[in-house]
């Protein structure tokens, strides 16, 4: 499901790209991949709060970033680099 939502995202993005010519307005194309990007964010993190239903506390300590990041997030992220910082503070 994770996969199959975060690809229908991706894919809306690259079918807008492919549409674009030699000239595009550069700020409506990257203000469509950042939206592209929030949106997966989000789902992510959405999903991400299901894990204990089906992982054991030793598990759980267990979990990659950005997993285990997003998991205790209250809000996801806004892009790459709010949760690049979040990572960086998380490991420091």
């Amino acid at each position: 499901m994770l996969t199959a939502r975060t690809d229908s995202v991706w894919g809306a993005l690259a079918s807008y790209l492919v549409t674009l010519g030699d000239r595009y307005d550069a700020k409506a194309g990257l203000e469509r991949q950042t939206q592209a990007t929030r949106n997966v964010w989000a789902i992510m993190w959405r999903e991400s709060k299901t894990l204990e239903q089906v992982l054991n506390p030793a598990q759980l300590k267990l979990l990659p970033w950005p997993a285990a990041y997003l998991k205790t997030a209250d809000k996801p992220p806004a892009g790459m680099r709010a949760s690049a910082r979040a990572r960086t503070a998380s490991t420091a």
